[in-house]
Parts: C-alpha cells; sequence; structure tokens
C-alpha cells in the first residue's frame, strides 16, 4: 500500500503535494511507508474479519429453528387434470386467521404444485425443528397405494400406481416433518380425485403404512364407514368444524381432532393429549451467538454434517423410489401372467360346464317327455287345495344400519351436535360437558331416549329420532 493509497484509504486529502528534494522524498515517504503501512495492513485485516464475523452470525442465527407453536397449512383446491375439491382455499384462510389468533406462527400454501409443495414442508421442517407444537393441515384429493395415502398437488397426474411416489406426497413423511417438534398434529382433509378405474392398484380409502412416532396424532376426515361418494361431504363439514374449535379459547388438542375427524367418524392414529394450545408451551430463549473460533468452526462443521445428511436422505429417498417402481413393475408382470393362466383355465372350466349343461339338459328333456307321458293318469287325481298365502305373514324385520347412521350423525356440525346434547341434558337423559364430543355417555343418552321411545337402542339416531328430539323440547 503506497501513500497515495493509504491517503485515500483513511479519508484524507489527495490533492498532489509540491515535490520535494531526493533527499526529503526519500525520509518522508520511507517513514510513512514504515508506520502507517503495517498500521493500515492490521486495521484492514480487522476488517475483514469483523464482515467475517457478521456473516457468520448471520448464517447462525438464521439457522436457529422457530419456537413457540407453528402451523403449515397445505390447501388444495383447483386442479389441472381432476375435478376441484369440496375444501376450499377460503376455509383455509379463514383457518390461517383463526390460528394467528390464537399466537400460531402460520404459513399458508394455496393450491400448491408438486415442487411448491415440497419446497414449503422442506422449509417447515427447519422451522418446526426444536418448536413446542407443530400443526400441519393438508385439505384435498388424496389416493392411497399399498396401504399409504398420498397428498396430490395441484398439478399431479396419475397414469400409473408408481406416480404416486414422485408426484404425491406420503403422508408417512409429512407425519416426520410435524414429528421434528416436541410434540405435533396431522390433520388430512381428504376428498376424492377422478382417478381413472385402468390405474390398478390405487385407492381412495385412508392408509397410513406404519404407525406414525409417539409425540403426534394423525386425523383422517374419513375412513371405511363413509361411502366414496359421502366422502367430499364429510370432509368439508369436517373443515368447517375445525374452522370452529380453532376460533375458541381455550383450541384445545381433544376438541381439534374430534372436529377433524368428523365427530369420531373419521380415522385417528395416535394418542391425543388434553393440551392447551391457546397458550405457548414453553418459554422462548434467546439464541446465544458463539464468537470464538471454535465456535464458528463447530458451526461450519455441523452445517457441513446436516447438509451431507440431508444429501444422504434424499439419495436414500430416490434410490427406495426407484426400487419400489421396479417391484411394481414386476408385480404387475407376475399378475399379468397370472391372470392369463386363470383365464386359460376358466376357458377349460367353461368348456366342461358346458358339456355338463348340454347333457343335464338332453336328460330333462327325456324326463319331459316320459313325463307328458303319464300326465293323463294323473289328472283324475283330486286335487289338494292351495294354502292361502294372504294369510301367511312374515315376522316384521327390524335391523338398524349403524353405519348409514354413523355418516348421517358426521354429516351433523359441532353446533348441531352441542343442540343435541343440550336437549337430552334438559330431558334428564345425558349429565356430560356440552362439548359436541359424542363420546360414551352421549350415547347412553341416546340409548336411553330410544328406550323410552320404544325405538330400536342403537346409540344412534335416525333423521326421524332427530326431528322427534328438537320437536319434543
Amino acid at each position: 500500500m503506497n501513500a497515495h493509497s493509504m491517503r485515500r484509504f483513511y479519508g484524507l486529502s489527495t490533492a498532489r503535494v509540491p515535490r520535494a528534494g531526493p533527499c526529503e522524498k526519500s525520509v518522508i515517504f520511507t517513514w510513512l511507508d514504515r508506520i502507517l503501512g503495517p498500521i493500515g495492513k492490521i486495521i484492514g485485516y480487522g476488517i475483514v474479519r469483523f464482515f467475517a464475523v457478521l456473516c457468520l452470525m448471520g448464517i447462525t442465527l438464521t439457522a436457529v429453528q422457530a419456537k413457540g407453536r407453528v402451523a403449515l397449512l397445505l390447501g388444495a383446491e383447483k386442479y389441472q387434470h381432476f375435478k376441484a375439491s369440496k375444501v376450499t382455499v377460503a376455509q383455509n384462510q379463514a383457518l390461517e386467521k383463526a390460528l394467528r389468533d390464537q399466537g400460531f406462527d402460520v404459513v399458508l400454501v394455496a393450491n400448491p404444485g408438486n415442487a411448491a409443495a415440497r419446497a414449503a414442508l422442506s422449509e417447515f421442517s427447519r422451522k418446526a425443528t426444536s418448536a413446542d407444537f407443530a400443526l400441519i393441515v393438508a385439505s384435498g384429493h388424496f389416493a392411497t397405494y399399498r396401504r399409504q395415502s398420498f397428498f396430490l398437488p395441484t398439478n399431479a397426474r396419475v397414469r400409473r400406481a408408481t406416480d404416486l411416489f414422485s408426484r404425491g406426497l406420503s403422508v408417512a413423511n409429512i407425519a416426520d416433518i410435524a414429528h421434528r417438534a416436541k410434540s405435533g398434529a396431522l390433520l388430512l382433509l381428504t376428498t376424492v380425485p377422478d382417478i381413472p378405474s385402468t390405474v390398478a392398484g390405487v385407492g381412495v380409502q385412508p392408509g397410513f403404512a406404519t404407525e406414525p412416532p409417539d409425540n403426534i396424532v394423525a386425523v383422517f376426515s374419513t375412513s371405511t364407514k363413509v361411502p366414496v361418494s359421502r366422502v367430499d361431504s364429510v370432509s368439508a363439514q369436517a373443515m368447517k368444524d375445525v374452522i370452529e374449535v380453532a376460533s375458541e379459547k381455550p383450541m384445545m388438542l381433544a376438541a381439534l381432532v374430534d372436529g377433524a375427524s368428523a365427530g369420531g367418524t373419521g380415522r385417528i392414529i395416535g394418542k391425543i393429549n388434553e393440551s392447551n394450545l391457546s397458550e405457548d408451551l414453553t418459554k422462548s430463549e434467546v439464541p446465544k451467538v458463539a464468537s470464538s473460533n471454535d465456535a464458528d468452526r463447530k458451526a461450519r462443521e455441523l452445517a457441513e454434517t446436516r447438509l451431507n445428511q440431508a444429501v444422504e436422505r434424499a439419495q436414500e429417498a430416490e434410490k427406495r423410489a426407484r426400487e419400489a417402481e421396479a417391484n411394481a413393475r414386476r408385480e404387475l408382470a407376475a399378475a399379468a401372467l397370472e391372470a392369463d393362466r386363470k383365464a386359460d383355465a376358466a376357458k377349460s372350466t367353461a368348456e366342461a360346464k358346458a358339456k355338463r349343461e348340454l347333457a343335464a339338459a338332453m336328460s330333462a328333456a327325456a324326463r319331459k317327455a316320459a313325463a307328458e307321458r303319464k300326465l293323463a293318469e294323473v289328472n283324475s287325481a283330486p286335487k289338494q287345495p292351495l294354502p292361502d298365502s294372504s294369510k301367511t305373514t312374515a315376522p316384521p324385520v327390524n335391523v338398524a344400519n349403524i353405519q348409514s347412521l354413523q355418516v348421517v350423525e358426521a354429516l351433523l356440525g359441532r353446533q348441531q351436535r352441542k343442540v343435541i346434547q343440550g336437549i337430552l341434558k334438559a330431558k334428564g337423559f345425558y349429565e356430560g360437558p356440552i362439548d359436541a364430543i359424542f363420546g360414551d355417555q352421549t350415547r347412553v343418552a341416546i340409548r336411553d331416549f330410544q328406550r323410552a321411545s320404544g325405538a330400536s337402542e342403537t346409540g344412534y339416531q335416525t333423521p326421524a329420532q332427530f326431528q322427534q328430539l328438537v320437536a319434543d323440547r
């Protein structure tokens, strides 16, 4: 660094000065180079180090995960290759507002494509790490393959079963992201896509191939109890109930699960605790930033380790997907061979059956001809009077279709269920809380009401019994 550069560095004037003689120039500039040169280098290195520390602090602060209660809403309504979902983006926006009012850090991703949905989950996984409670709500079309359900982004197209591995999001992987928090919940509001029937092996009933982690509960809004034609309506009502629960204070996890499962009609996997989600579960701590060289080195090593682990997990997931696709192809080929074998066997069986039926028909014709010859002989025999069928009555059959009544009950909103509990309580049949949860106490009260009405004691009311109960209050 020469004198001219040093003067510009320290903000001194760069105006030209009178030239000195040879002796003066040598003394002045030699002194400046020897004294100010090392000082400038030291200060310059200090500034570089200062900015480097600031960068490391920024990286460290960025890597600090969020604490408290966090939520991710994936709402897919308008699909490119399927019909629209009945659980709307507007409902997700209402749920977002309710959760924010409860103090949640909420991220809403509306109508996400495949890449956007995966990016949102990847970003949320960092936020969920070390959070007190992580809530993930996925609403839209779902498809199931090998007992495992997949959330379908809006640009998903399913031409074969293995497309779900690359174009859908496994609910097990989504559950693993919620598992990063101290506790969490996964609410799946499922609707049915119009996948062509030619896609073999793909279903719509909810499935979870493995049990979710112990610290979360997974909830499907539907189950095998609900006919496929009623799944969309039941899930839309369940989303309304979830919004209603999220707007109440305190917001209890048990009530949230009950709303998402359509009053217990859906499928619940995992343990439900009595957490009050309206309050912070723990107090956040101010993150400490390491300033020493050793702390910086450890932070870089930790970041590199996590990056390598993420790359290894991605490679392993891709390998598993390729293996699954290869297995599926082998199974389809084996199934085709088995189908051909069965077709040949069925053809042989049909031919043998046809020969037997022809022989039987010829034998029957011979017997009929012999019977006609003897018909004249039996015409003179007295005829016995036939029994009067009008006097014979079959006993009435009264079989309660419990599964149909469960579906009817699932279409009731939380407010309607509260009204029913209130009427039963006013009539002296019910002594439990008015919480819209039809548990054992409510079932006993309904059976007592049915016994008093002379109806079958099923614990599930018919639409006519609902009307009678409301009319008698």
